[in-house]
């Protein structure tokens, strides 16, 4: 090279390298080419997909704004890295942000298809009509060639003064197959694409009429319009904003309240700059959704799929924060640590509330956006890839005011439960009652059993249930008492059965008794076996009899105790053994003797292993392999039990909903009948009463169920 000046030339790979760069997904892609329609003053944007399954097929992006002057094309939509955004920051029409930057939107139509052609419909200060038609043909633009030489077919044209501006953009071949789950994030991404708050400026020419997204994909068919329906069946709605001060300040309203709640922590926020944000709150309960236009089970599906918090920067969403992977505010890490402290609450507001923090939402109970500008937020800094923001501390703060916000949700949650749906308080009626019908039931079996030595038994159990009950009224929280009440109702059921199956077997050999009595009246090994059979009839039926009485028991329900886990549940299972047996169940107890609880009243923790055995009994029934087996673990802090069993299982669809009151897949059992559907309820709930979760996971090689309950060993 000779003496004098040179130039920097650009290689076409920069293309496709700051595309892949900057643009981490098509879907991505696809919202910088809406952002455009955005930055142009447009009120809609349609997004048509063609023959997208297989290759060779198009995308259109078409929209009504003012379109690209010819001036304007030759500098900034064929200059890579303009000064345009910054020197013009807001739209010319509605005085929008832009959010456009980079020229990204160049860059992922490179990614998305091989082929280019644009058409834009502008008006001049002079009030005619152009129409610019550009081909931009990807392939030319191969690595080693220089950029600035490769020519672009332009056409200019002047048109009607009638018609609509806009432009339209045709990307044909595409470098990619789209199959459904692609259709899917893109069809989410697109929803969620434009934040529903306001963000035009006061010196905008006209009232901004607002930014619709349209996508017409034929080959995937038309998707149900649930979210609408869904935001309609919120519980609460909360909003919050920091002021110019740094204050943050929230509102909230639940569903059937007629005020808001206020709230204003007592913390700056100086560094985030102002914000907003707007959260929908959602309890999967069937209460929750009667008289809705969207089911449950809609409901909850979606709250899956879409459910979080979004980040929204200039009114276009600032992607990751949201998705169904993400947990930017923490509150999944939260729930799964079964947190009991919620942070900027202070006390006075959860006093008499028990542990409000056990309310905190999960992500899929949110529906939410937050809004934010680079103008008045000049720290909140998108990082090149342009789905995420730096995490520094402006980022920290903008975190801080949102999960404030919900931690606050979650304790006035907490009280409005407890104003909406009260503890029952049992009455002396109801306990009445419920002596009334025990009465009643052991009145009929005392009317079957003729024989003396059973009639007795039966009056001795009665008189042992009549002092168990008003017991219970003296030193047994109401709510408590009825779940303990209605997991004896289990063993009652047994020592029903198994109180038929003596009466039949003692009139058995009492029928044997007197034949050998006639045929050989010396010979007493006879005698001493069908003695022996009598002492074990009475054994077990003295072993209901006495588990009954454990279970409701003074020290089972006045005293906090660790208990010996691998002993209790022997005890337990010992009532249930002749069932089993007949049955061909086979149980084992693997948890090791030094195991024990975290402090909890024996007859919760027997109720909760007692309808845990029961399930698993009734669901062996019309199996081959009949096993069940409790194992446990202690580490970490926490204590770990699983209870499995060789049966059909739950479906993965269910395992929630069978924590439900009255939802029961069960099939009737000559012993436990039925089933009510609140067995696993009241195992849900003593089990949170311990600050412990309860669920069914994926059961190991093997088996066809698994139980999972995780207490913390610390003392709550």
């Amino acid at each position: 090279m000779a003496d004098g000046s040179t130039r920097f030339t650009v290689d076409s790979q920069l293309l496709l390298e700051l595309g892949e760069r900057l643009v981490s997904r098509r879907s991505t892609a696809l919202a910088e080419l809406v952002k455009n329609a955005y930055d142009a003053d447009a009120t809609a944007c349609t997004i048509t997909l063609e023959n997208v399954t297989k290759h060779g097929g198009r995308i259109i992006v078409e929209d009504d704004g003012l379109g690209i002057s010819p001036t304007n094309f030759e500098s900034t939509w064929m200059r890579i890295a303009t000064t345009d955004s910054s020197a013009r920051p807001y739209s010319r029409k509605f005085h929008r942000p832009r959010t456009g930057a980079k020229g990204v939107g160049r860059f992922a139509c490179r990614v998305l298809a091989n082929k280019l052609t644009i058409e834009s419909t502008s008006v001049s200060k002079a009030g005619r009509r152009n129409k610019i038609s550009a081909v931009f043909d990807w392939a030319k633009f191969i690595a080693g060639s220089d950029v600035t030489k490769i020519p672009v077919s332009v056409k200019v044209a002047i048109v009607e003064p009638e018609g609509r501006t806009g432009t339209r953009l045709v990307l044909e071949d595409l470098r990619n197959i789209w199959s459904r789950e692609d259709l899917q994030e893109l069809r989410q991404g697109v929803m969620t694409l434009v934040s529903p708050f306001p963000t035009a400026r006061p010196d905008a020419q006209g009232k901004d009429p607002g930014f619709d997204v349209h996508l017409n994909a034929p080959e995937f068919g038309h998707e149900k319009k649930l979210r609408e329906e869904l935001l309609r069946a919120a519980l609460g709605v909360l909003e919050g904003e920091v002021n110019v001060q740094g204050q943050p300040i929230y509102n909230l309203k639940f569903r059937g309240e007629p005020e808001k709640k206020f709230y204003t922590p007592a913390i700056k926020l100086e560094d985030v700059g102002p914000a907003r944000c707007l959260i929908h709150y959602f309890v999967y309960v069937k209460a929750n959704f009667a008289g809705a236009n969207i089911s449950m089970v809609d409901a909850r599906e979606l709250g899956r799929r879409q459910g979080g918090v979004r980040v929204y920067m200039d009114g276009f969403r600032v992607f990751k924060y949201g998705d169904p992977t993400d947990d930017w505010l923490g509150l999944d890490a939260d729930r799964g640590g079964r947190r009991t402290s919620l942070e900027n609450i202070p006390e006075e507001l959860t006093e008499g509330l028990g542990r409000p923090a056990l309310n905190l939402p999960g992500n899929n109970n949110l529906f939410g956006v937050v809004n934010v500008s680079r103008f008045t937020n000049p720290s909140l800094l998108l990082t090149v890839t342009r789905d995420r923001l730096f995490e520094n501390k402006a980022f920290e703060q903008l975190r801080q005011f949102v999960r404030t916000g919900v931690n606050w949700m979650s304790v006035e949650y907490a009280r409005y439960q407890r104003k909406k749906t009260p503890l029952k308080e049992v009455t002396q009626s109801d306990l009445t009652q419920t002596r009334e019908a025990i009465k009643e039931g052991f009145s009929v079996l005392k009317e079957n059993a003729k024989d003396p030595a059973v009639q007795q038994t039966v009056a001795s159990l009665e008189e042992t249930f009549q002092k168990t009950v008003t017991a219970l009224e003296d030193s047994i929280g109401k709510a408590a008492m009825l779940e303990v009440l209605a997991s004896t109702g289990t063993m009652i059921l047994v020592f029903e059965h198994e109180l038929a199956q003596l009466v039949s077997s003692l009139k058995e050999l009492a029928g044997e008794l007197e034949e050998h009595a006639q045929r050989k009246p010396t010979d007493t090994s006879e005698v001493q076996r069908i003695s022996r059979e009598l002492e074990e009839l009475a054994a077990n039926q003295q072993e209901l009899g006495m588990h009954i009485g454990l279970l409701t028991g003074i020290e089972s329900r006045t005293k906090r105790q660790e208990v010996a886990i691998q002993d209790a549940v022997n005890t337990l299972a010992r009532s249930f053994s002749r069932h089993m047996d007949r049955f061909g169940i086979e149980f084992e107890n693997a948890v090791l003797p030094s195991t024990r609880t975290p402090k909890m009243y024996l007859c919760e923790f027997d109720s909760i292993i007692l309808n845990l055995l029961s399930n698993s009994i009734k669901a062996l029934k019309g199996t081959t392999t009949r096993k069940i087996r409790l194992e446990a673990d202690s580490k970490d802090g926490k204590l770990e039990l699983r209870f499995l069993d060789s049966g059909p299982g739950v479906s993965p669809d269910k395992r929630d909903v069978v924590f439900e009151p009255f939802e029961t897949f069960s099939t009737p059992d000559p012993v436990f009948g039925q089933g009510t559907g609140l067995g696993l309820t009241i195992v849900r709930d003593l089990v949170s009463v311990y600050a412990g979760e309860v669920a069914f996971i994926d059961p190991p090689t093997g088996w066809g169920a698994c139980v999972r309950i995780v207490f913390p060993l610390e003392e709550i």
